[in-house]
């Protein structure tokens, strides 16, 4: 499983039970190895359409961007774009002689297959020579994403921080206003991708590289000098004064939980006025919206949540409550699940997930609004398809229970009934 590459650093190979074509080559030091987790199953699985493809697709993203991540379909706020195990894994820093160094990182690709091995060596190399003598390295520097191994405090080892290589997330290019982010989790060694805000089909699916709330030129020198490019997205290429303003506008949100009024100052001083917090808030959410920067609204979101809670509004409450939970998400999270019980034979887990999913989806609904006609017909017919998969299992259930029993019968013998667990509301009587 491991073969060693100096004394104490070795390249080391995880695989994975979702995806066993698809390991990850470790470069890591040995001390760490039995920290590091057997991968379980992701909590969810790759989001398909009918025809088994996935919301988006590969493609050149124009003059001197390489390729990209576009959207094939709509994807809502919230939704799950991908889920990805990195191919490769290395310390920020290799305490190791050139040559040493050299032939680690050649040792951790060859222990790659060899379509995944290829398919990393298109990734973008921005390192000199000087930097990195090897192509290998230079992908590895380039592409790089630190990732958190959990490693407890106490072990007694130099590198400590490492950065992951995903194969497809890290086609995703980068934009200062992104569309998507993505999450890691440790224990299935993967990372999740997520939609941001709405993205529609042909749109191109971004993240960030950078910290995007600081000025214009201390990005793009950032971005030049590590990924070797000049950020020309919609935010850098605005032309002063909005340029400014726009740096301006970052920079007061970077600083913004430190200079304006919080939900627990509010709360705790009876003196303050009831809209103390939310205007501030919505404020702040104005300017998160004007600079593409969702990725810092959720906590915005949750303090004016709690603010109309505590103001007793419960109209307004749950309309923000449904944003900060995004219901939406709950509600495909539910329905890949029971996809997962069902391909697992698993049917009464199945049933019961696929009748709580419909249920998410027509609350959803019936809780859309007035102008949300598209959102609330697509939400109808997910309920539908959750719907008429837990009714396919009921009826395979039922002609399976009928069959045990005249086998039974006929045999004088007993066979373990196969039952559904009751739901709470009857999905199954006739309708109208």
């Amino acid at each position: 499983m491991s073969s060693s590459s100096s004394p104490s650093f070795t390249i080391h190979t995880l695989t994975y039970p979702d995806a066993p074509d698809c390991p990850t080559s470790l470069l890591v030091d040995e001390r760490i190895i039995p920290y590091l987790p057997k991968p379980v199953h992701p909590s969810r699985l790759n989001p398909l359409d009918d025809n088994g493809k996935p919301c988006f697709e590969i493609r050149p993203a124009g003059a001197d961007k390489g390729l990209g991540m576009f959207a094939t379909r709509h994807i809502s706020t919230g939704s799950l774009i991908l889920v990805d195990h990195p191919a490769i894994l290395t310390p920020a820093k290799v305490p190791l002689t050139q040559n040493a160094r050299s032939s680690a990182y050649r040792s951790l690709f060859e222990a790659l297959p060899q379509p995944r091995r290829d398919e990393l060596r298109t990734m973008t190399n921005c390192r000199s020579p000087e930097e990195c003598e090897t192509m290998e390295e230079g992908i590895s520097r380039t592409n790089g994403t630190a990732v958190e191994l959990g490693l407890p405090d106490d072990i007694d080892v130099e590198a400590r921080e490492y950065g992951a290589v995903f194969l497809t997330i890290n086609r995703s290019n980068h934009s200062c206003g992104p569309n998507a982010a993505h999450k890691w989790d440790l224990a299935s060694f993967s990372s999740s991708l997520y939609a941001l805000r709405p993205i529609v089909p042909g749109e191109e699916i971004t993240m960030i590289y950078t910290d995007v709330t600081q000025p214009r030129h201390t990005r793009r020198a950032h971005l030049l000098s590590h990924y070797g490019f000049t950020c020309q997205c919609p935010f850098c290429a605005l032309h002063s004064p909005l340029s400014e303003e726009s740096d301006a506008t970052r920079a007061a949100l970077r600083d913004w939980r430190h200079t304006h009024p919080t939900f627990t100052g509010w709360a705790t001083d009876i003196c303050k006025a009831d809209d103390f917090v939310l205007k501030s808030h919505m404020e702040a959410l104005t300017l998160i919206e004007k600079e593409g920067l969702q990725g810092m609204e959720s906590v915005f979101v949750r303090d004016v949540c709690l603010s109309w809670a505590m103001l007793g509004d419960e109209a307004e409450f749950r309309k923000w409550a449904g944003r900060l939970l995004n219901l939406s998400e709950e509600a495909e999270l539910t329905y890949s699940k029971a996809a997962k019980a069902e391909l697992s034979r698993d049917y009464d887990v199945a049933f019961r997930l696929y009748v709580k999913s419909a249920e998410l989806y027509l609350h959803l609904s019936r809780n859309s609004g007035d102008n949300a006609h598209a959102q609330t017909a697509k939400w109808k017919t997910n309920a539908g398809k959750a719907l008429q998969r837990a009714e396919k299992i009921k009826a395979f259930v039922d002609k399976r229970k009928a069959s045990n029993q005249k086998d039974a019968s006929d045999a004088n013998t007993s066979k373990e009934p196969m039952n559904l667990t009751p739901v709470g509301i009857d999905h199954f009587s006739s309708r109208a």
